[in-house]
């Protein structure tokens, strides 16, 4: 695929993630100011997913980064009640749509703790603090 797209809900973003991605301010008491003239900037996007919970041993995990995107919200829409009672609230979430790098075409690089050869756990120690490549040498 030529692009990605990347949908985080509302109730998983603190105030500061949400600002970091939209562009929008965190205020000295810890609110969100979103302001007309926000733009979120062009970056890339770092997380992992839980593969399998392993008792008494580590959880495994996917790693995943798109290099680069932009993140949109979605409409908000809230529901407070219903007929029969009190119903859960809905509120929007964000999306993210990564598209390939202009230096070389790649959109994105995925890890796997149970499929990673022996240096991929340097690659892991470093996941959220340093930017990941994947990389194909031609063995002899």
């Amino acid at each position: 695929a030529s692009s990605y797209e990347v949908v985080i809900h509302a109730n998983q973003l603190t105030h500061a993630v949400r600002a970091a991605l939209l562009g929008h301010t965190v205020s000295d008491d810890g609110g969100l100011i979103i302001g007309g003239t926000d733009t979120p900037a062009t970056g890339a996007f770092a997380f992992r997913t839980l593969l399998s919970k392993e008792a008494g041993g580590d959880d495994l995990y996917e790693y995943h980064v798109y290099y680069k995107g932009r993140f949109s919200e979605f409409p908000e829409t809230y529901k407070t009640t219903t007929k029969d009672g009190v119903t859960f609230q809905t509120a929007s979430g964000i999306r993210g749509i990564f598209t390939k790098r202009d230096s070389d075409g790649q959109v994105a690089y995925r890890l796997r703790e149970d499929e990673a050869e022996e240096g991929a756990k340097t690659a892991i120690g470093a996941w959220f603090t340093a930017p990941q490549v994947g990389a194909v040498t031609n063995g002899a």
